[in-house]
């Protein structure tokens, strides 16, 4: 009879223990190249994009899915564009929410493609649809709105600030005066860790449009600059912009585990050449701690691919798990164990001693 009541406590312990876990998915850039607007049209002139993502959704469930929105929705009256200046129709947020994702990060080197005004429209097209916004504001540089993002996930406190290294197109003093991008500045980064901490943040992350473009390893200024994250009390810092992979770390400092991720690849895009058509779908699986707080219970990824059949605007543009070979590849890059959780994810860290 002992043993009985035993083996049910462990199990009500155990179930109890994950009842406010938070499950954080992540995804690089978010692109629209012209083969995949053409992908996308429909007859008159309407777009469905819902093609590109259906074999991976089921994969973005979550509590909270966070992308980086590299385009712009500056409207069908600026021509709709692809690579170098965005502009993409409106039909691409609605998919983007009816797949969950939540949050979308602003501050990139396209955020300003169609300038100020474009940027305006997309954050209110995007607000319109109910998208957590961070990076970039409808508001004027130095602005006492210009606050990292903070939401509250099951009754956990969660923290985002977001930076780009530049933007493609100068920012001049009109475009200052109406809208406002997170340019990276050590003692902003600083400031928004400070505002987070002082209101009660249970967990902050770093997310940073960064490094050099299809180049595998950080380079010095992003390990410096994570560094400084780290030692202010950042949890996990998340990358963009090079387009391709780069190593995901994971790190004790002062008893806490911290993850470095520098670049998550684009998770959907046209560059075809490797290896910038792969990424990965990363998920960090974090709960509360009654002595340190939030914790990390495990790192995991999932390998995924771009893959293009047909030509032309019969073409067909799918983000899809990526095949073996592809799979095997990143996996070794990233030095992911051969262990799965019950999602299909690779585990890259996993505290077996959270019990």
């Amino acid at each position: 009879m002992k043993k009985a009541i035993i083996i049910i406590l462990i199990v009500f312990f155990s179930q109890t223990a994950h009842a406010d876990d938070v499950r954080l998915i992540f995804i690089g850039d978010i692109m629209t190249h012209v083969q995949q607007l053409e992908a996308a049209e429909r007859k008159g002139k309407s777009y469905d994009f819902a093609p590109q993502f259906k074999e991976i959704r089921d994969f973005l469930s979550g509590d909270l899915v966070i992308g980086n929105f590299e385009t712009t929705l500056a409207g069908k009256g600026r021509k709709f564009s692809g690579y170098p200046a965005f502009n993409t129709p409106d039909e691409l947020a609605d998919e983007l929410k009816d797949i969950g994702i939540d949050v979308l990060l602003l501050a990139n080197n396209h955020i300003y493609d169609k300038r100020a005004s474009g940027l305006k429209r997309t954050i209110e097209e995007l607000e319109s649809r109910g998208f957590l916004l961070t990076g970039a504001w409808n508001a004027p540089s130095g602005d006492e709105g210009n606050v990292p993002l903070l939401t509250e996930v099951k009754g956990s406190r969660i923290g985002i600030f977001n930076y780009t290294y530049g933007s493609n197109i100068p920012i001049d003093e009109k475009m200052s005066s109406e809208t406002h991008l997170n340019v990276i500045d050590e003692l902003s980064i600083k400031k928004d860790i400070k505002y987070l901490k002082d209101n009660k943040a249970d967990f902050i992350i770093a997310a940073f449009h960064w490094g050099a473009e299809y180049q595998p390893k950080p380079s010095k200024r992003q390990r410096e600059l994570a560094k400084v994250c780290f030692d202010e009390g950042v949890d996990i810092i998340v990358g963009t912009h090079p387009h391709i992979l780069q190593p995901i770390e994971v790190l004790e400092l002062n008893g806490k585990v911290k993850m470095a991720a520098y670049s998550l690849g684009n998770f959907v895009s046209f560059q075809r050449t490797h290896p910038r058509e792969r990424s990965v779908i990363l998920a960090v699986n974090i709960s509360k701690d009654a002595d340190s707080g939030m914790t990390i219970n495990d790192i995991s990824i999932l390998p995924i691919y771009v893959n293009v059949i047909g030509k032309g605007k019969s073409r067909i543009v799918q983000v899809v798990p990526a095949p073996q070979n592809i799979e095997s590849s990143v996996l070794g890059f990233l030095k992911a164990e051969n262990q799965k959780d019950e999602r299909g994810f690779y585990f890259i860290y996993k505290n077996d001693n959270k019990f």
